[in-house]
């Protein structure tokens, strides 16, 4: 039967929180699509829940890996697997929790708007008794680009945050295609997005109808990428194991977008230029060399201070 939307849950060892992260996207008020379930070579018992779930929901279709095989194959195992006629598609996470409301919102965003290729809504972090976190002194800024121009929207997508966020948003399936899907890179929500950019508009709801949970404490940028590998590839390649800031701009240089929209000036056309060049500034920007060769006045003020 042809629905609407397929919503793709990645699981992973996640037995104290998939039967709510689940029960709260059957819950959903927007009732015209499918849940497909791809576990990953769980070995917790994750998998037993939800074998049960999709023998008591018709709308649910359960595969497991028998073996680990990384969060970036089973990204694009799930989007390989929707029904085909579907037009929207969602990545959602086995630990995370979401509103009745949220498929809703966003089916009503990309109904509304046919230049949409991305809708998302606000978030709340919860802890694991899925308690709401407070916000953070400098939360993230959400990335809308209702009232851009394509040229614009491609040149502002760059500087965005809150990929992590916005990944789990509802889709446009032909766009993901056009796009090429999610890039085997680290990091691979934010080159994603880039590219998805230039193929249609991000839109947001304000409504905090998605709620990610933090189950564990902040990390340095090493350690984030160290859990990154681990995460996102069951078997790291040579490629895989070289700093992002190398790997990603190679990836966003050799990668070309194919049919690209005609609005695009010459400039953006090519933009896989234009995506390595931010790539590459906003990755040195964070390191901390280059900070001490930019402001060195400034870093000696504050080794003055500790002193």
């Amino acid at each position: 039967m042809a629905v609407k939307v397929c919503i793709g849950v990645m699981t992973y060892n996640e037995r104290d929180f998939v039967a709510e992260a689940l029960g709260s996207l059957l819950n959903q008020s927007y009732g015209d699509f499918r849940l497909w379930i791809s576990d990953d070579g769980s070995t917790d018992g994750t998998a037993k829940i939800c074998r049960t779930l999709a023998a008591q929901d018709s709308r649910v279709t359960y595969s497991g890996n028998p073996e680990r095989t990384g969060m970036l194959a089973n990204y694009r195992k799930l989007f390989a697997q929707r029904a085909g006629d579907a037009p929207y598609f969602a990545w959602a996470a086995g630990h995370d929790r979401y509103h009745e409301r949220w498929l809703e919102t966003l089916v009503g965003l990309l109904d509304s708007d046919p230049q949409a290729v991305l809708a998302y809504t606000g978030s709340a972090s919860i802890d694991v008794q899925g308690r709401v976190l407070p916000t953070r002194p400098k939360p993230w800024r959400p990335f809308d680009s209702a009232m851009l121009a394509p040229w614009e929207r491609v040149r502002a997508v760059v500087d965005a945050r809150g990929f992590g966020r916005m990944i789990y948003g509802l889709f446009r399936a032909d766009a993901i295609e056009r796009a090429g899907g999610i890039p085997p890179v680290l990091f691979p929500d934010t080159v994603f997005l880039w590219r998805l950019a230039c193929y249609g508009k991000v839109r947001f709801a304000s409504e905090r109808y998605y709620y990610r949970r933090e189950t564990k404490a902040r990390m340095t940028r090493s350690a984030m990428i160290a859990r990154q590998r681990r995460n996102l590839f069951a078997t790291l390649e040579l490629r895989h194991r070289l700093p992002p800031l190398l790997y990603n701009t190679y990836y966003l240089l050799r990668t070309p977008l194919p049919q690209l929209p005609p609005q695009l000036g010459p400039r953006e056309r090519n933009i896989r230029h234009l995506f390595a060049r931010h790539y590459l500034s906003r990755t040195l920007a964070k390191h901390r060399a280059w900070r001490i060769m930019k402001n060195p006045w400034h870093t000696l003020k504050r080794v003055v201070q500790r002193t």
